[in-house]
Parts: structure tokens; sequence; C-alpha cells
């Protein structure tokens, strides 16, 4: 037996999906979505079998134990609806949990804004002039 190699799914078709999934004996139900995680988690599992030198589950046993971890993942499954309220709202969390410390930040670098020195104004203190003299 040889590993199953990684797949780019991204570029693969849902027929060749279908092919895949169905090469390896696995349900072919569910959207694309479902299905590309079936079969990730398939290679992950039937390669990590090989990897074992003792205690190498049968083919059956590992589709027994694929398709009792997608009905935990069915069951804890959580959709987000509408991505960019979701997204909008942990922004606006995440503002509302940082202001203070926001506000502190802003009034610091104010502060140390005001206290430069106007440009002209610079002292020349710890300034080393470029020399013409050559070193040999």
């Amino acid at each position: 037996m040889e590993k199953l190699p990684k797949v780019s799914y991204d570029v693969l078709k849902d027929k060749a999906l279908r092919e895949l999934l169905s090469s390896q004996q696995l349900p072919l139900s569910g959207d694309r979505n479902t299905r590309i995680a079936r079969h990730r988690r398939w290679v992950m599992m039937y390669n990590a079998n090989l990897d074992k030198t003792t205690g190498r589950k049968t083919l059956p046993e590992l589709r027994l134990e694929l398709r009792t971890w997608e009905g935990g993942q069915k069951e804890s499954k959580y959709v987000v609806e509408d991505t960019s309220a979701y997204e909008t709202r942990l922004i606006s969390n995440n503002e509302a949990s940082h202001k203070e410390e926001f506000s502190r930040l802003v009034e610091e670098v104010r502060r140390r804004a005001s206290n430069r020195p106007v440009s002209g104004d610079v002292s020349r203190e710890g300034v080393v002039e470029d020399s013409d003299e050559e070193y040999l």
C-alpha cells in the first residue's frame, strides 16, 4: 500500500473529486466543501495509518472512523450566515475592549510629538561629520 498524495482541491473539478472519493469507496454525498473535508480527512487518516509500525487498522475500520468523525462534525458545525456582519461585530468588540489602551497610546504619541524640537533647532551634539581624509 502506498501513501495517498495531497490534492490541490482548488483546481480539482467536482467530477474528479467524486472519482477520488469513489476510488477509495467513500461516500459521495454532501456539497463540495463536505466532500473536500471528507477526502482531506481520509488522506490524513490513511497515510497516518500507513506510518504506524504496529496496530494498523483495516480499510473498513478506517472508513468507520471517518464516518464517526463526520457525524461529530455535523453535530458541532457552527455556520455563520453573514460573514461580513460577523467580522464587523468582531472588529467592534475588539475596538471596545482595547479602546482605553488605544486612547492612552494616542495621547502618549501626541505628548512626544509636542516635545520634539522644531526642525532647524536640532542640537549638533553627538553628530560626527564626514571627513575628506583617506585612511590607509
